[in-house]
């Protein structure tokens, strides 16, 4: 046989499995807690799904634990799945309207942002998320000694609502404090809340390193009073929304958006050189000791196993944010916890991968 027939039939081969393995998984999907979009990757990838396909991924955080997409564009992994993919860090308030609008296709976010983006009625879901646990750290001021000391103080978040908002509110409730004893202060990103917690415009922080230590090394007296990466603070904290009217449009391409996603995971555990040069280039000038921590702490709370959503961190979500912010989500009830996840595509990415 001749070599060009012997790859046109491989490659037959190839796609014939993964077309099997995308159609069992799409059927499987609703058991695994994939929500009632579940069923929407369904379909039959064929040879057409090799065409190259541009997407933009909005970041909206800079921190280690948040650029995975990032780092999966610069090691060359979208590239491998013929995904022409620009990551932009823009900050979680511009990534939401241009992820709800379709400007960008998809989006690195943390709940509760998508839930937010919902609310316009722009179809947005979770499609992936991998970090299931968070690890800010509260980074405090002078004077400040436990969370009790924070009744009162000023706390810097991006927007009102935003994840830091959101997790600042909620250790206050761990710590038998009210929610709202504390103020927050909206300095629109994270190197505005950096900047606002060292020139002593806010007493305290929730961020990720390296912006953390980068705010606690910049305050004299200043120190990180506790850090959230434990199963208490269970949360799809970092993950990847899709704008479902483009995803539903662009099936296969979304597949093997995760795919690359799924592979990028993997790598960054054991590519800690390109990990890190990733990091060090999303927010720079980070001192390399600081680039190494980040690249640590991102690993403890990055998942270990698959990227489908979790209904159950979904559900915490929508119980928090229905508490915290009443009349603000009244389509986000833990009940409707389906309508912000689709599990199908990740799920149908890991089959796809292990089909070879």
């Amino acid at each position: 046989m001749a070599p060009r027939e012997r790859t046109r039939r491989r490659l037959q081969r190839k796609w014939a499995a993964r077309a099997a393995a995308l159609s069992l998984v799409a059927g499987l999907a609703t058991a695994c807690g994939g929500g009632s979009g579940s069923s929407s990757a369904s379909g039959t990838a064929t040879g057409a799904s090799s065409q190259p396909v541009d997407i933009t991924i909005v970041d909206g955080s800079t921190a280690a634990s948040a650029i995975l997409p990032y780092y999966a564009q610069t090691a060359g992994i979208f590239k491998k799945y013929n995904i022409n993919a620009t990551v932009k860090f823009v900050g979680a308030p511009l990534a939401m309207p241009e992820l709800g609008s379709g400007k960008a296709q998809f989006g690195a976010l943390g709940a509760p942002q998508p839930e937010e983006v919902g609310q316009s009625g722009s179809g947005v879901k979770w499609l992936g998320v991998w970090d299931q646990l968070s690890n800010f750290q509260l980074v405090v001021g002078p004077g400040i000694h436990s969370v009790a000391d924070l009744k009162g103080k000023a706390i810097g978040i991006s927007t009102v609502g935003s994840v830091t908002n959101t997790f600042a509110m909620w250790v206050l409730q761990k710590h038998n404090l009210a929610p709202n004893a504390a103020r927050y202060v909206p300095l629109q990103s994270s190197s505005g809340i950096v900047s606002g917690f060292i020139g002593g415009q806010v007493d305290a922080l929730l961020l990720s390193p390296p912006n953390s230590t980068k705010a606690a090394k910049g305050r004299a007296g200043s120190s990180v009073l506790l850090s959230t990466d434990t199963p208490d603070y269970a949360w799809p904290f970092n993950g990847l929304a899709g704008n479902m009217a483009w995803v539903e449009s662009h099936k296969d391409a979304t597949v093997r958006v995760m795919e690359a996603m799924t592979e990028a995971l993997k790598e960054f555990r054991t590519d800690s050189a390109g990990a890190e040069k990733a990091i060090a280039a999303a927010v720079p000038g980070t001192p390399a000791d600081e680039v190494e921590a980040s690249y640590k702490s991102a690993l403890s709370v990055f998942a270990t196993g698959s990227l489908a959503p979790s209904a159950t961190t979904e559900k915490q979500v929508l119980t928090l944010i229905t508490q915290f912010y009443p009349g603000q989500y009244p389509n986000a009830t833990p009940d409707k916890f389906a309508n912000f996840i689709d599990a199908s595509y990740a799920q149908q990415a890991e089959a796809a991968l292990k089909q070879g």
